[in-house]
């Protein structure tokens, strides 16, 4: 009778620290998953193929200026800001690093087709 009481309690013994276990992966892992993506901030401003349209109104369209901090998604949302302005028949923003070692200062460049 004693080993079934034994065999029952190393079993939940084991099953605990399987749930335990289990519980711990979410936080284990959240530090590869949740890295932030890199900011980067905008130190240079061009715009290339616009001819109706003004420099200003290309960036104010954009919404973006020199000094801004921009991610990835950022820079994607410029794209789709220009596009959505029905004023260009295609855009391409190009992100250029300002420096080898500093990879935090970038410059776009705003590549339209009227």
């Amino acid at each position: 009778m004693t080993r079934g009481r034994v065999a029952r309690g190393v079993c939940a013994i084991e099953l605990a620290a399987a749930v335990i276990s289990l519980s711990l992966v979410p936080v284990l892992l959240t530090p590869v998953f949740a890295q932030a993506l890199p900011t980067e901030t905008v130190v240079d401003l061009r715009i290339h193929g616009n001819h109706t349209v003004s420099d200003e109104e290309v960036l104010a369209l954009a919404g973006v200026a020199v000094g801004d901090v921009v991610d990835v998604a950022a820079v994607d949302g410029i794209t789709q800001r220009l596009e959505a302005s029905g004023r260009f028949e295609a855009v391409e923003v190009r992100k250029r690093y300002r420096s080898l070692t500093a990879t935090d200062r970038i410059a776009l460049i705003i590549v339209v087709r009227e």
